[in-house]
């Protein structure tokens, strides 16, 4: 398969994989007061909580980010003829194990108990009680009650599979068809389609490997979004129009878009087609920022952590409660909190990354 040369560099999926986790960062330690340690009146003790607040709410776009950039990314290597669904599925489950395998036995070594205060936070209990049925079932990721915010994973994994079959059996370009196709995929699994007609059958769907094969996530469909700007370069042709801006006049109207997209959004009556155009839009505009050197390395770095990133820090602003109370939340400010969580997690992912890497090294030798 020829594939021109594409202008939407992996360099700029890095940027927009990192600006996507700050904004999960800000939404999970911002967003929620009821989730955090600290009082409602602590929290807007400070001048701009209600600002931060809102950034927060809106940061849960990065969902959708993710999934669209899946997406995206899927069809670029089915485009080079790199795809391999059990490659795939062998990164991602190597990525999930290799926190997991860490994490969890340190949420049970040093996490396990719960001030009585902290009790009615439910989410802070995790690791009182170790079950091998439990670890069995997160080993698999079809359950994830060590950490809910790694729900994201079940569906994901879904849609690699659907994404694989999707782009094996629509090898041709036909923008019509592909339309068709993208709103019946939404109105079948998003909309509950195929899960109301079986539950008025069967209660099968009530397991929780069915659900999640037939009910996955509602942005979900952003994956599917990001195949088809693949396969028809929409962000190339749109990238490629947009460099004809000087860094002044990308820069105004990348920040005119962004606070389109975030009024928009928080209005919280944007409904999924609107959710698609927002995402596309984001992914667009926030390169703009990837002309700039210093930026461009910090954000580009994160986002080849993102993965891990995304696994670890919740660990620290909800689940490590001793750590989530004396470091993350230790100056009693959400903005600070999602700062020192970002650090937190980017330097655990470093270490994690090379403990695995010596851990591997000291594997082959010995076997070597």
């Amino acid at each position: 398969m020829n594939v021109g040369k594409s202008t939407f560099t992996r360099e700029d999926t890095a940027f927009v994989k990192g600006m996507a986790l700050m904004l999960m960062i800000m939404h999970h330690c911002c967003a929620f007061y009821e989730r955090t340690p600290l009082s409602t009146e602590t929290i807007e003790a400070f001048r701009f909580a209600h600002i931060t607040q809102t950034i927060g709410v809106f940061g849960q776009i990065c969902v959708s980010l993710f999934f669209f950039l899946g997406g995206y990314g899927l069809y670029k290597r089915f485009a080079r003829n790199e795809l391999s669904l059990i490659k795939d599925l062998k990164r991602i489950y190597s990525l999930y194990w290799k926190v997991l395998f860490v994490f969890v036995p340190l949420g049970f070594l040093f996490f396990r108990h719960v001030p009585p205060e902290y009790i009615d936070k439910v989410f802070n209990i995790r690791f009182e009680h170790f079950h091998i049925d439990r670890f069995l079932w997160n080993l698999t990721a079809m359950q994830t009650d060590y950490n809910f915010e790694w729900w994201f994973i079940t569906p994901y994994i879904f849609m690699l599979v659907y994404g694989y079959i999707f782009v094996n059996l629509q090898k041709v370009k036909n923008i019509s068809l592909d339309l068709l196709l993208l709103f019946i995929i939404t109105i079948l699994f998003q909309g509950g389609t195929i899960v109301s007609v079986l539950n008025s059958l069967t209660p099968l769907t009530q397991d929780r490997i069915l659900g999640a094969v037939l009910h996955p996530d509602q942005r979900s469909s952003l994956f599917f979004v990001g195949i088809l700007c693949a396969k028809y370069d929409f962000l190339d042709m749109v990238k490629a129009r947009f460099s004809r801006f000087n860094n002044y006049q990308a820069v105004i109207l990348s920040l005119l878009t962004i606070y389109a997209c975030f009024r928009i959004r928080n209005t919280g009556t944007a409904g999924l087609v609107a959710e698609w155009i927002i995402v596309v839009m984001l992914s667009l505009v926030l390169i703009t920022f990837n002309r700039f050197a210093l930026i461009s390395k910090t954000v580009c770095f994160i986002g080849k952590h993102s993965a891990n990133m995304w696994l670890i820090h919740s660990f620290f602003c909800y689940y490590f409660l001793t750590i989530c109370l004396h470091v993350v939340f230790v100056f009693e400010n959400t903005l600070i909190a999602a700062v020192i969580t970002l650090l937190l997690s980017l330097a655990s992912s470093v270490l994690l990354n090379r403990f695995y890497a010596l851990l591997f090294s000291l594997f082959s030798r010995k076997t070597s």
